[in-house]
């Protein structure tokens, strides 16, 4: 049987100026040594939003057609639609497909799943999210195609920090008998002042009250780069916190991640390689969008740069042609960028104010 389809059907992604992937690899751990199983290709359209996956399966020789996921109709960073096509051996066959909605703040409001059968697409479910005034999403809510109409599935409640991260995540399944909704499961998230999340809670509703299940905790480097995710399950019987999975992350100086090693607990207590994910990444190019209503000059430059726009704060970083970040900075109105540190050469500027970004290429003299 052909293994299902392992890609991610994404919704959003990275920013202009960030690496883009050309290609993941991934290997599992065979008697001693990493073998050859999966390979991802990605495609990019000519916005830098990325179009298709490729999934390949390595059969021992060489690696052979097994998934495709293509995406479309953008709407800003909304996807309006990913088809994902499962390969039969002679050409691609439909699998799922995702249609989403946005709301007038560009914010997805619907995202409908169905299935191809019978040379048609059939409707599996609909989630619907919903928003508080910050745009922040607090509502979740899945309902199940029951060969009508969509009814009540799941109810993911949020209660989020100021900066709209997630601190609580309440789970909630259906009752048809009597109409209403019961408490499933609990979620709590845990941040550090950089809103970069240090552990992650699960308890289940064991009809009285909220109980341990699975926990997640997060390690970062100097940089605020993620290094480390341990997963651990309570053990009822120990009452005690019990090893799972143990991933460490190899990130380049930008932060884009290089490798992703995962390990296995064992019952000796120890920890055993299982998978390794290596990241492969297209140059920045020169033909990155040009800031549309700030200017920057003057460039090429010789050292200092300075920006048009008087009344605005920015955060900013310079990167060179690979993607690698050099320097970064807060820029205030009357002040200006240094280059003089840098050698001759093409760089790309991002700029960052009211929570826009922007980016320019720099030519350093």
């Amino acid at each position: 049987m052909k293994k299902a389809l392992s890609l991610l059907l994404f919704c959003t992604f990275s920013s202009l100026f960030s690496q883009q992937i050309q290609q993941i690899t991934i290997e599992r751990w065979e008697a001693s040594i990493w073998e050859n199983n999966v390979r991802q290709s990605y495609n990019y359209n000519s916005n830098d939003q990325i179009s298709s996956i490729l999934e390949e399966l390595w059969n021992g020789g060489n690696y052979n057609n097994n998934g495709l996921i293509s995406y479309s109709n953008y709407m800003g960073d909304i996807v309006g639609e990913t088809i994902s096509q499962l390969w039969n051996g002679a050409d691609w066959q439909n699998s799922t497909r995702i249609l989403n909605q946005v709301n007038g703040d560009n914010l997805l409001s619907e995202s409908e799943l169905s299935t191809w059968f019978n040379d048609t697409w059939n409707n599996l479910n609909l989630r619907e999210y919903m928003y508080d005034g910050n745009n922040h999403l607090i509502v979740l809510t899945q309902k199940n195609w029951d060969g009508t109409s969509y009814v009540n599935d799941l109810r993911i409640t949020h209660t989020n920090n100021p900066d709209g991260f997630p601190i609580e995540l309440i789970g909630e399944s259906w009752n048809e008998s009597n109409s209403s909704w019961e408490n499933s499961y609990r979620t709590t998230n845990i941040y550090n002042s950089d809103n970069k999340i240090l552990e992650f809670l699960n308890e289940i509703w064991n009809g009285s009250q909220y109980v341990n299940s699975s926990r997640n905790t997060y390690a970062y480097d100097a940089n605020g780069y993620l290094i480390e995710l341990l997963t651990q399950f309570w053990d009822e019987t120990e009452n005690t916190w019990e090893n799972s999975a143990f991933i460490t992350y190899q990130n380049n100086s930008n932060g884009s991640i290089n490798t992703i090693i995962s390990q296995l607990w064992t019952a000796s207590n120890t920890w055993e390689n299982s998978n390794r994910w290596t990241y492969f990444y297209n140059p920045l190019t020169t033909e990155e969008v040009e800031l549309e209503t700030e200017t920057v000059y003057p460039n090429p430059t010789s050292g200092t740069l300075f920006i048009a726009e008087p009344t605005k704060d920015y955060t900013y970083a310079v990167y060179d042609l690979q993607g690698k970040r050099l320097i970064n900075g807060y820029h205030a109105p009357g002040s200006s960028i240094d280059f003089a540190g840098l050698t001759s050469g093409v760089y790309i500027l991002s700029l960052t104010s009211e929570g826009e970004t922007m980016v320019k290429k720099i030519i350093k003299e």
